[in-house]
């Protein structure tokens, strides 16, 4: 969403966590901007003390294994928390 990537130079510093959902709320349509999405911003934003946090899509799902590898290898250690998807088994 364009309209909260502009929005983020002026919230990270306010918030404890920035969270970028790749998974259900996303359509499989929007999968691969969603990630496009979670690079750019980790590259280009500055988090001073703010967490960024991701959820991925399932590693059963045809994005989980490309969620990852775009978090860690193009947002590195700027990602403080990869979380994969709840399940009904997850409290």
């Amino acid at each position: 969403n364009q309209k909260m990537v502009a929005k983020l130079p002026d919230l990270a510093p306010k918030v404890d966590v920035l969270l970028a959902n790749l998974e259900d709320g996303v359509p499989a349509s929007d999968k691969e901007a969603a990630r496009a999405g979670l690079v750019e911003v980790g590259k280009n934003v500055a988090f001073g003390d703010t967490q960024f946090w991701t959820r991925v899509n399932s590693l059963d799902s045809p994005w989980g294994l490309d969620d990852l590898v775009a978090a860690v290898t193009e947002v590195g250690d700027k990602l403080d928390v990869a979380q994969p998807p709840r399940t009904k088994e997850t409290p």
